[in-house]
């Protein structure tokens, strides 16, 4: 339990650096994320 809020902190913590590597990646790697889809549901509509 304690590595996951370590992790938790971590990632709050970097929260302005790992946004828009993220959204990079995906824009410019889409193939090789998109095998990941199968881990996240759907996003339901509001």
């Amino acid at each position: 339990m304690k590595q996951w809020v370590g992790l938790g902190k971590f990632l709050a913590g970097h929260m302005q650096i790992i946004v828009p590597i993220c959204v990079a990646l995906g824009v410019l790697f889409p193939q090789q994320i998109g095998v990941l889809k199968p881990l996240f549901p759907p996003s339901s509509p509001l």
